[in-house]
């Protein structure tokens, strides 16, 4: 994997870089903001006198704790379909100012006074502040890159250049009008931008492809137990051509390898679980809505199209829990993957609460991840004991040697939920049902079409809840071990 100042070159482009320039103009100052309390190495890029601290690629500081609770959550859905997985992704993940997109946000923001940070801004469909590599370290596994052919380069004397792919949104700035805006107002103000309008394109800040596979390699190669969903944005007359199509297929298997990639041949991965396609070395799904990867020049189809959700979705399209539907659809879950999109807090909670499998809000933070935490509160997963349910539907490791009902699943239906028919130490329950035993009968504690197996999502974590609060009303035992996996 390449290093964070040798990417960081790459991603200069011709932006241009210096000291920050504050301008006090009538009252108006202009300044870099930090929008968001997460703690990095920062460094500056600039483009004239707009300028922002960014996070250096790999810099932001993780929460050990909310790191810790993830991965138990993920390690619970390992033998679980996709369709039933959660993959906490991000809007435009790739289009972030850590790359040198939106970097003249917080500028703008003050000379025009009006709030940007809303998604798709400045025309340049900028979402994001932190680079993939952290999206992927905080805990997020669905990535959307948009991409775009060269072609944006029409007075480039090296034309062509249709089969080199790049990541970008915008191939022209698409808010002429707020360009006008934001120069009229400078001229008003008696200010200098020094500045390049074509920064908020492709023309001139993007980040060839390769380099953002490299920077995913890099991760999946630190971390072999992962898989990651990209679902890649294609714009317009990106894969129109088969020679496209066969360019972006050479980069991913150049720089991937094609046995980690699971191709359209090898089936639905939906009804796959991570714990068979890393069985098999798979460790990438491709996902996109252009037919034109269906035709490359030579080779096999690696991008599955139409995308694998059914559902893309806004908060005000979701009924909260119980009843979970989606635009009116109340079928979806445990057959189709959804995703939501532009979301905050609360609409993340109510997320957990029906299992929808991709959230991917904007602009998202370390403090923002903590949200998709459904399992423990902070300071109750420890490293030795048993796991428990308590009343309020939160996880906590306790002594084993306490005797309480345990939790039992229907087989083959995690709505149907159960506990033993009395108390018994968490011990001994975990040892009644170890996985190399548990067969698809009753354990020695658990009823006739009832195995010990804990919720693994949030919706069925409150499905169970509503089962518990009248069957037994306290703390339950979890057939499951501190680690997340199965005994």
């Amino acid at each position: 994997m390449f290093s964070t100042s040798e990417y960081a070159i790459v991603i200069c482009f011709t932006q241009i870089t210096g000291t920050l320039v504050s301008a006090d103009k009538d009252g108006f100052q202009a300044t870099t903001v930090d929008p968001d309390n997460t703690i990095c190495t920062r460094h500056q890029i600039c483009n004239g006198i707009m300028c922002k601290d960014v996070c250096e690629i790999g810099s932001v500081q993780v929460d050990p704790f909310v790191s810790k609770a993830l991965a138990f959550q993920r390690a619970l859905q390992l033998h679980e379909p996709l369709f039933k997985t959660t993959f906490i992704g991000t809007h435009n993940s790739a289009i972030t100012q850590a790359y040198g997109f939106g970097i003249e946000e917080d500028f703008i923001e003050g000379l025009l006074d009006k709030p940007l940070y809303t998604g798709d801004d400045l025309g340049e469909g900028v979402c994001q502040s932190l680079s993939v590599l952290d999206q992927l370290r905080l805990g997020l596994r669905h990535i959307e890159i948009d991409i775009t052919s060269g072609y944006f380069e029409i007075f480039d004397p090296k034309l062509p250049r249709i089969n080199q792919i790049f990541v970008c949104h915008s191939p022209l700035p698409l808010d002429p009008e707020l360009v006008l805006e934001i120069e009229a107002k400078a001229a008003e103000e008696h200010l200098d931008l020094k500045w390049d309008p074509k920064n908020l394109s492709c023309e001139h800040t993007n980040v060839p492809f390769r380099l953002m596979l490299l920077e995913i390699k890099g991760w999946l190669d630190e971390n072999p137990d992962e898989i990651v969903v990209l679902y890649l944005d294609t714009k317009p007359l990106t894969v129109e051509l088969p020679s496209q199509a066969a360019a972006m297929y050479d980069v991913m298997i150049s720089v991937l390898g094609e046995d980690s990639i699971w191709k359209v041949k090898d089936g639905n991965p939906l009804n796959m679980s991570r714990a068979e396609l890393l069985a098999k070395g798979k460790r990438v799904i491709f996902e996109d809505h252009d037919d034109g990867y269906n035709h490359p020049a030579h080779g096999d189809v690696l991008v599955f199209t139409p995308d694998l959700w059914k559902h893309q979705f806004g908060a005000s399209d979701l009924i909260p829990y119980p009843n979970c539907s989606i635009s009116g659809d109340d079928k979806w879950y445990g057959t189709e993957f959804v995703r939501a999109l532009g979301t905050n807090d609360s609409f993340i909670q109510n997320a957990n609460d029906c299992g929808i499998n991709i959230v991917s809000p904007n602009y998202i933070t370390s403090d923002d991840v903590a949200n998709f935490v459904w399992t423990f509160e902070r300071n109750t997963l420890n490293a030795t004991g048993c796991v428990s349910r308590l009343p309020s539907g939160k996880w906590a490791v306790e002594s084993c040697a306490m005797k309480r009902f345990g939790v039992c699943r229907g087989v083959d239906n995690d709505r149907r939920w159960t506990t033993t028919a009395a108390p018994v130490s968490g011990t001994d329950f975990i040892a009644s049902g170890r996985l190399e035993n548990l067969t698809r009968n009753a354990s020695a504690f658990c009823p006739s079409g009832y195995v010990p197996l804990p919720p693994t999502n949030g919706f069925t974590n409150k499905v169970l809840g509503d089962t518990v609060d009248t069957v037994a009303q306290s703390v339950v035992w979890l057939h499951v071990l501190p680690s997340g996996l199965q005994p």
